[in-house]
C-alpha cells in the first residue's frame, strides 16, 4: 500500500495552516449583545415652564456609536462598554451644560432584569457650539456557570424618561 500524499498547492496550504496553529485554536467566545432601548433612545428636555414648542427646547440627546469588548478569565467575564452620548443645545437652553440621566440594565436569556443602574452624563456646550459629545466608559463583571457565556446576557441602555417624555417618544416613533 502506498501512503497518501497531499498534492500541489493544497498540500502546501494544509501544512502552512497547521503550522500556524489555525486548527489548534478555540473559536472566540461570544460577548453579550448591547443595544439601545428604542423608546428610550432619545430625550428632549424643555426649559422650565409650560411651553413645549421648538423655542422651548433646552436640549435633545441620543446615543451615538457604542463599542463593546469582553474578556474571559476562568468563569469570569469582564465587559467594557464605551457609550457615546450626543446632545444638541436648543434655543430654550439656560445653562452651558446638560445633565442627562440614563440607565444600563443587564438581562438574562429569558429577558429577566438581573441588574439596573442609573448614571448621569454631563455634556458641556462650548461657547458658540450647539452640539456636544461625550463617551461614557462602563464596566460590568459576570460570574458564569459551566453552561453560560456572554451570549446568555444582553445589555440594554436608555435615557431615564418621565412618563410624558416616553409618550412623546412613542408618538414621534409612530409618526415616522
Amino acid at each position: 500500500m502506498t501512503p497518501l500524499r497531499p498534492a500541489g498547492l493544497a498540500a502546501g496550504l494544509l501544512l502552512l495552516l497547521t503550522g500556524c496553529g489555525v486548527f489548534d485554536k478555540e473559536p472566540p467566545k461570544p460577548c453579550p449583545v448591547a443595544l439601545v432601548l428604542n423608546e428610550a433612545g432619545e430625550v428632549v428636555r424643555y426649559r422650565p415652564g409650560g411651553g413645549r414648542d421648538l423655542l422651548d427646547v433646552a436640549y435633545r440627546a441620543n446615543f451615538g456609536r457604542n463599542r463593546l469588548e469582553c474578556k474571559y478569565k476562568g468563569n469570569q467575564l469582564a465587559v467594557a462598554l464605551d457609550l457615546e452620548v450626543v446632545a444638541e443645545r436648543g434655543p430654550g437652553a439656560e445653562a452651558a451644560e446638560a445633565r442627562i440621566p440614563y440607565f444600563v440594565a443587564v438581562l438574562d436569556d429569558r429577558q429577566k432584569i438581573l441588574a439596573r443602574e442609573l448614571f448621569e452624563a454631563t455634556l458641556a456646550f462650548e461657547p458658540g457650539r450647539r452640539r456636544a459629545v461625550i463617551v461614557e466608559e462602563l464596566a460590568q463583571r459576570f460570574h458564569l456557570n459551566d453552561f453560560q457565556s456572554g451570549a446568555n446576557f444582553e445589555i440594554v441602555v436608555g435615557f431615564e424618561l418621565t412618563p410624558e417624555e416616553l409618550d412623546e417618544n412613542r408618538r414621534r416613533r409612530g409618526a415616522r
